[in-house]
């Protein structure tokens, strides 16, 4: 493909690594297959290094190192995905971006280039299924697709349009934003979609990281083996969404692309994806299990696995995705598909009690229905307030006159009459600048006229006012 980019990302940390992955990327250059090469580092990052990457034509990007304020598995997502953002805004959107780093990447550009070669223009173009629309323009090129470790898919090495890889990476904190730190060869891939599809979302709030386990722990008969319903809906629209933006013919030793399955020689059914084919590639590769043949995903998603009760219902779940209009946005987890999961795992895993699946708690509307003086008479019945407070508390909170001059117009009153709720209204004040206000504040702190609830609220206006 013209205007293609190698893009490395990350510190020299191991400098063979570096030095033979940029030595194979240049003869990656000299015979046409990239058209530049970017180091992608943090600031000093190619200290000792510029004379020769200089001379070898080089472009080193270097960017202010983040700061260590997450743990490491989500520092190595947010390094990585913060270092090749940079690198994109320096090149064009209709660019092909190969990501690699600047170790481990020897083995997989090795394997991944034979995948590109073999594809052009069209192959890469992203797949309309039905109703189902995809999320790239062009497929993200990837080494294999997990069963079990939803969207890891390898992040040390990837090739794309800079348009689509801009847009597929979502930098943010797993752990803060799903409470659970996901592994960074599957954020890279996922952020986009697990945004988009609640249900997604909720794979990682709640049966990450504990279910990835779990499929090695099966003992369900093969032959009969069914998912629950909720696992239908989430593993029809993960199939789908990789038969129309992603793509991979992992390239095995022996240089020969995974074997595609001939329908006439052996038929591929449900137990062969969930419990692994390496003939046909589905293989083992250490804590996943992987489909390495595009073809599969084919034949998953279009009704071409042997039949079963199992796929049948996979498929039918399929079928909504692709005759539905957003049908794949409108699914997710309830806490009863949660507890239906728990029960399949005890008939399905050999240890079924280890917390894999998480309880969902969601909200639920209330009965009460009480307006704005009943609350009122609940939230502030500690300050005893009167008919005259309670019109100055709606005036002050319901009134299009500002916040900040209501408060002002009645602070001198409540001092009178009301001396607890005034001394709450001078705390509120501060916050807007009122120097005034905090004229009476520091004269409350002098007398010391204050309980204690009253002076961690103090203490809190002092350290952000530095009073």
């Amino acid at each position: 493909m013209n205007n293609t980019w190698a893009v490395m990302c990350g510190m020299i940390r191991v400098e063979f690594e570096f030095c033979s992955m940029l030595a194979y990327l240049c003869e990656l250059r000299k015979n046409g297959e990239i058209d530049g090469i970017i180091f992608s580092t943090w600031e000093g990052g190619a200290q000792g290094y510029e004379s020769m990457l200089e001379k070898l034509g080089v472009i080193v990007l270097e960017s202010k190192p983040l700061e260590q304020e997450s743990e490491y598995g989500e520092m190595v997502f947010l390094r990585q995905g913060t270092q090749l953002k940079a690198a994109l805004d320096l090149l064009s959107n209709d660019a092909y971006i190969l990501k690699c780093r600047t170790d481990y990447s020897n083995y997989e550009v090795n394997r991944i280039m034979p995948t590109i070669r073999k594809l052009n223009d069209t192959d890469l173009k992203t797949a309309e299924f039905g109703e189902f629309k995809p999320l790239f323009e062009n497929r993200v090129v990837v080494f294999g697709y997990s069963v079990n470790d939803l969207f890891s898919s390898g992040d040390i090495v990837f090739y794309g349009k800079a348009s689509d890889i801009r847009n597929m990476i979502v930098l943010e904190d797993t752990k803060l934003a799903y409470a659970s730190k996901v592994e960074s060869d599957a954020w890279f891939f996922a952020g986009i979609f697990a945004h988009k599809y609640p249900i997604i979302g909720d794979y990682f709030r709640y049966l990450y990281p504990g279910f990835r386990n779990k499929v090695f722990e099966m003992a369900a008969d093969k032959e009969n083996f069914e998912l629950p319903e909720v696992l239908n809906k989430l593993y029809a629209l993960y199939f789908v969404i990789a038969y129309c933006n992603f793509i991979f013919y992992y390239l095995e030793a022996g240089e020969e692309f995974s074997k595609t399955p001939d329908p006439n020689e052996y038929e591929l059914g449900l137990k062969d994806i969930f419990f692994g084919n390496a003939r046909y590639g589905i293989k083992r590769i250490k804590a996943n299990l992987d489909i390495r043949n595009y073809s599969i995903i084919d034949q998953i998603v279009n009704g071409k696995l042997a039949d079963s009760n199992g796929y049948r219902k996979l498929y039918s779940e399929i079928k909504k995705i692709r005759d539905v209009s957003d049908y794949g946005i409108s699914l997710q987890m309830t806490n009863e598909d949660i507890q239906d999961l728990k029960e399949w795992g005890e008939q399905n895993f050999i240890k079924s009690d280890d917390g894999w699946a998480k309880d969902i708690v969601k909200a639920e509307k209330n009965t009460n229905n009480c307006g704005y003086d009943e609350a009122l008479d609940i939230l502030f019945d500690r300050f005893e307030v009167g008919e005259r407070e309670k019109k100055i508390i709606k005036d002050i909170s319901c009134s299009a006159k500002g916040y900040y001059n209501m408060e002002s117009e009645y602070l001198a009153e409540l001092k009178e009459i009301n001396y607890k709720l005034y001394k709450k209204v001078l705390f509120s004040l501060i916050r807007h600048d009122s120097s005034k206000a905090i004229q009476e504040f520091k004269e409350l702190i002098a007398n010391g006229d204050m309980d204690d609830l009253e002076k961690q609220e103090a203490n809190f206006i002092i350290k952000k006012f530095k009073l």
